[in-house]
């Protein structure tokens, strides 16, 4: 938000964000060893070109396109906790004077690494002079991140390997170790990390289920022996649907575009005997059943509402029609806010990591109010999209922050998360 601010003093009306479309060049492929974005030739040649022409000599157009992956790194949520990523980097630079600036490659967590681009930012001349006498690097300690190919054998591993052996030997008894949770290495950014416009991003589908699936949703909520236990918002429950509902969840959760109800008699045509038995079969799906009445507070799915949030697609089905009531997304880079008005049969899927959510109640009286907001989810994979995912790796999500009246510091996330 002071980013935005002070861009806006200083550059009025020129949009922070990028509109999409700006620029009618597309991004070349991403590189085979370390699935970086790339730049296109014809951004490339133009970029030279200027260079050439103003006499500057630093890639500066390659150094941005690194810049996109690394913002995606250091957005995990340890990695903005200041004080402790500065109290580590600085033991990180004792590290290089102990064993050597120049007997090592050493190599960052990502905390760290935000730690030491911020002293960078700071003051060139202070940073130079600072990490000469920190690190023992004469002339100061060169940031060079142009390495970034991870497979074993490369720069990247090895150094990243020998400087976890190096904290451990000097920190082992004392400190978190350097690859602690949250900090590390997480993947190449998927692609909606790159769009600046969020409705881009989730999905929401009319008509997800049939009206046949959505009779045999309900009924299997009404049976108690289905209820999983409780949660912080209501009641979680498992739903038994049949493999293709559960098909076409997790083509959702894997982000691969929709897959609505009126597509499964034309998949099940090409199907063979063997997949027209399993068509027969029914899977546990994970649901819930919350009073129509409870709005839920802004919040981000952590699994069964424990520990770190996920970082992965966020999917629910509502089985259930509530007049006025909404589940509203908000875009955690634009500020933009979304609503998605709480229909029977209607999909919506969003990344956990770009978007934090809650549900509005509406003012409805009477028996609609009355009523269960009962849905399929909310739910996720506990590994990344397009991985190999099994029906066991399906997990519960919600809020997880406490319940009744509570608060999680400063966010107003009193009464825990549901959808």
């Amino acid at each position: 938000d002071e980013t935005r601010r002070l861009w806006q003093q200083h550059f009025g009306d020129e949009p922070f964000f990028q509109r999409d479309g700006h620029c009618a060049t597309d991004w070349g492929p991403r590189d085979p060893l370390s699935k970086q974005t790339t730049l296109c030739p014809e951004v490339k040649e133009a970029c030279v070109r200027m260079r050439s022409a103003l006499g500057f000599d630093y890639d500066a157009e390659t150094c941005s396109a690194r810049q996109r992956t690394f913002l995606w790194q250091v957005s995990q949520l340890a990695c903005s906790e200041g004080p402790a990523a500065s109290a580590r980097y600085l033991k990180f630079l004792g590290l290089m004077k102990k064993h050597g600036y120049k007997n090592h490659f050493f190599v960052p967590s990502y905390d760290i690494d935000f730690a030491w681009h911020t002293h960078m930012l700071g003051s060139t001349t202070a940073y130079l002079r600072e990490t000469a006498l920190l690190a023992a690097a004469p002339g100061g300690v060169d940031h060079d991140d142009s390495v970034n190919q991870r497979h074993e054998g490369s720069k990247l591993h090895k150094g990243w390997e020998e400087t976890k052996e190096l904290w451990a030997l000097e920190h082992g008894d004392t400190s978190e170790p350097i690859d602690h949770a949250g900090v590390t290495y997480r993947g190449e950014p998927p692609e909606w990390w790159f769009k600046s416009d969020p409705s881009d991003i989730f999905h929401v589908h009319d008509d997800f289920l049939s009206a046949a699936e959505l009779g045999a949703a309900l009924e299997s909520l009404r049976c108690e022996a289905n209820i999983r236990g409780r949660a912080r918002s209501g009641l979680d429950m498992v739903c038994q649907a049949s493999v293709d509902v559960f098909r076409r969840l997790k083509e959702q959760l894997e982000a691969k575009g929709p897959v609505a109800s009126q597509d499964v008699a034309e998949w099940w045509e090409k199907a063979d005997p063997v997949q027209e038995k399993k068509r027969e079969l029914l899977v546990e799906v994970p649901a819930r059943v919350i009073p129509a009445s409870n709005s839920v507070p802004q919040h981000r799915d952590k699994p069964d509402g424990k520990g770190a949030c996920v970082s992965s697609w966020i999917c629910v089905v509502y089985l259930t029609h509530h007049p006025g009531s909404a589940l509203v997304l908000t875009d955690d880079v634009t500020g933009c806010e979304f609503r998605v008005a709480i229909e029977p049969g209607r999909l919506c899927c969003w990344p956990n990591a770009r978007f934090s959510h809650r549900v509005d109640a509406g003012a409805a009286q009477g028996a609609e109010l009355a009523g269960f907001r009962c849905m399929l989810g909310p739910m996720a994979f506990n590994q990344t999209a397009g991985e190999s995912q099994s029906i066991k790796e399906i997990v519960y999500t919600e809020g997880g922050c406490g319940g009744g009246g509570g608060g999680c510091g400063g966010g107003g996330c009193g009464g825990g998360g549901g959808c």
